[in-house]
């Protein structure tokens, strides 16, 4: 089983109700967001394995709005700029064999995210 939680920094979008009022400069929170790709002991070659795991996508619009200016209006999340991420393999499921911790000082850009 591989294992990835990354913890991010959101931009987003506040919109009142009308749809019609879009005010810069909301600062939301951090999201953690993870990723399970499980792995069948018969993909596993003299020790070795190839994996490919996403995180699962933010839940969009936020409910309540917590960075807006009250709870009416609506706060979607347009991207997320990832600042860390711990990386865990476990096999089989519940040994773990591998943690691998990385930081990206200033945050992801688009595209893949390579931690090594």
């Amino acid at each position: 089983m591989i294992r990835l939680v990354a913890t991010g920094d959101v931009t987003a979008t506040c919109t009142n109700p009308s749809g019609t009022t879009q005010p810069p400069g909301q600062n939301p929170a951090e999201v953690v967001l993870t990723g399970l790709q499980p792995i069948p002991a018969s993909e596993i070659k003299n020790g070795n394995v190839s994996f490919n795991v996403s995180t699962e996508a933010p839940d969009t619009p936020i409910p309540g709005a917590p960075d807006c200016p009250n709870s009416k209006w609506r706060e979607d999340i347009l991207d997320v700029s990832f600042t860390s991420a711990v990386l865990t393999v476990e096999q089989p499921e519940g040994n773990v064999v591998l943690e691998v911790d990385c930081t990206f000082p200033g945050g992801t850009d688009d595209g893949a995210v390579i931690c090594g």
